[in-house]
């Protein structure tokens, strides 16, 4: 099993050439052509999160978000991509990613997809033509307070922001968009949801729509750290002898009150 391999069943599921052209997915250090001891499923590529990879025996870490993403002019150990960089290649570990690729897949890959699927509503469609985004209906309608708790409860977020509901409001067409997808309202609109979940939400979005569409904001890590169960479902139904490792100590950056 090469690490070349791991790699090819992730892209036949989200292609690289899904990603946006300011992003940076795919092989970021290391070579496809290694024997892969080991697996390891992160949100992103941290010092800590390597250091867990070495005890496991994983030899490939595999994120979402880019270790590199914008130009690097330094590798040094006093930040933490640096610190994280040099680790992995001391320790010939491999990484890849798949971001804005993975963001972009279609059914049952894209993340916003997942989104959909784990609050069992059924996607109609999506809301950019790249695919960032789905626009689904639920199986019922439910009151404010019942699907915030819903949403609450399924991604186990332990808080979250929402606009006020409007008078007699009842959610039944949803726009889901993982991470930051504030700039999706819009075209949630004009498609029809009475709803947006997604995270990152600036406040002239919250004052300028808030009071045309019901906003549920979550934290960015908490509508994508579900990434690690898509990417675990894409090695799992293609090598069914090899058992990735989800990273486990790997908290939301964000806390609450």
């Amino acid at each position: 099993m090469t690490i070349g391999r791991i790699i090819e069943a992730i892209e036949a599921a989200a292609p690289r050439s899904l990603q946006e052209q300011w992003d940076n997915c795919g092989l970021l250090c290391g070579s496809p052509l290694w024997d892969c001891r080991g697996v390891m499923l992160c949100l992103d590529v941290t010092p800590s999160v390597v250091r867990q990879a070495v005890e496991a025996g994983c030899n490939l870490i595999v994120s979402h978000h880019p270790l590199i993403f914008k130009g690097i002019k330094t590798v040094s150990d006093t930040t933490p991509q640096g610190s994280a960089l040099i680790q992995a290649i001391k320790n010939d570990i491999a990484v890849y990613c798949a971001h804005t690729s993975l963001d972009n897949a279609p059914a049952p890959w894209g993340v916003s997809h997942e989104m959909a699927r784990m609050l069992g509503v059924e996607v109609n469609g999506v809301l950019s033509p790249t695919g960032t985004g789905v626009i689904a209906t639920l199986p019922s309608p439910k009151a404010p307070i019942d699907f915030l708790n819903c949403v609450k409860l399924t991604f186990s977020a332990n808080g979250m922001r929402h606009s006020s509901p409007l008078p007699g409001h009842a959610i039944k067409r949803v726009a889901l968009g993982s991470g930051s997808c504030g700039f999706l309202i819009p075209d949630a609109i004009a498609a029809g949801a009475d709803t947006i979940v997604t995270a990152d939400v600036r406040y002239h979005d919250f004052l300028d729509y808030g009071k045309s569409i019901f906003i549920i904001d979550l934290t960015h890590f908490d509508t994508e750290k579900i990434t690690k169960a898509i990417f675990k479902r894409i090695i799992s139904q293609n090598f069914s002898n090899f058992a990735p490792v989800l990273c486990a100590s790997e908290p939301n950056p964000i806390e609450f009150k």
